[in-house]
């Protein structure tokens, strides 16, 4: 039992792999072990979330990671709730199209308060919570990114005369000034100054104003109308980068691997979460992975 624990700790605190944990095992314990004999014990690893209560707070936030399982990109499904600050459920799959997202969703939140998910822009999401019923915000940041892209990807494809240019450059001002409103009211001030701006129609700007910000404003302020909502999904996008960096997710080779993997990697963020919250109660929530 030592044994075990102490290369379920190696992997889940360090991270380590089959040859560091093998390698400290002999230099700090003196004990010889082979790495498939590391490999079956962090795949026998039984670790579950104990959990005292199954109400949901309502306010979530949705991403998918993607894991390569022998060469094959994957999907690892994951729902975060805000208040609560864990995860809800997960489940990885091998598509990420509207309709498993769907399914999960739907499954996860079965009899639950839904009041709104945060998601980046795919449209997959976007059709999946929509059939849900459920209030959507985007991820202000992934807006930011996604905007300064489409800026740059058109400035490199055209020569523009510098008044155009100009011109660009503050029509892109002017969305970032309602992205970051601190306030509801100020952003749709911002917006209607923005639809009586006369700046150039052309492909560009109809999409980026006429196609996205404003059918989509709603998407975009909804963390200005209600506090509990947060304006981007760093919380859970955190949780990804510390239990599975990008170094780990493209190695995997089997399915049970990546979950045992993942979730000792959650059980030690689980328990730093835990004393990172000294001043509250720390309320367990359900964990589970279905497949």
């Amino acid at each position: 039992m030592p044994v075990i624990n102490c290369i379920e700790n190696l992997y889940q605190i360090y991270g380590a792999g089959l040859h560091k944990i093998r390698f400290d095992l002999k230099q700090q314990h003196n004990i010889e072990i082979s790495h498939q004999s590391i490999e079956n014990i962090l795949l026998k690893s039984k670790y579950e979330f104990n959990y005292e209560n199954r109400t949901y707070s309502g306010y979530y936030l949705f991403d998918s990671l993607w894991v390569k399982i022998k060469g094959k990109w994957n999907y690892l499904l994951a729902l975060f709730d805000v208040k609560l600050n864990t995860l809800v459920s997960v489940k990885l799959v091998e598509s990420e199209d509207s309709k498993t997202i769907y399914q999960f969703l739907h499954e996860s939140l079965r009899n639950q308060e839904k009041i709104s998910i945060g998601t980046d822009l795919k449209h997959e999401y976007r059709e999946a919570i929509d059939k849900l019923k459920v209030k959507q915000h985007f991820c202000k940041f992934h807006v930011k990114q996604n905007i300064n892209k489409r800026f740059r990807d058109y400035f490199d494809k055209n020569q523009l005369e510098k008044e155009e240019f100009n011109e660009l450059i503050d029509l892109k001002k002017h969305i970032f000034k309602i992205l970051d409103a601190k306030n509801l009211n100020d952003a749709k001030n911002l917006r209607n100054l923005l639809l009586d701006k006369k700046y150039s129609k052309n492909n560009f700007t109809i999409k980026i104003v006429d196609k996205f910000i404003i059918p989509y404003f709603q998407k975009l302020t909804t963390h200005l109308e209600n506090t509990n909502i947060p304006s981007t999904n760093n919380k859970i996008e955190n949780i990804f980068q510390k239990i599975f960096p990008k170094h780990i997710k493209r190695t995997m080779k089997i399915e049970q691997g990546l979950l045992r993997r993942f979730m000792l990697k959650l059980n030690h963020w689980n328990i730093k979460n835990k004393k990172e919250k000294k001043s509250h109660k720390f309320l367990k929530v359900p964990w589970y992975v279905k497949t």
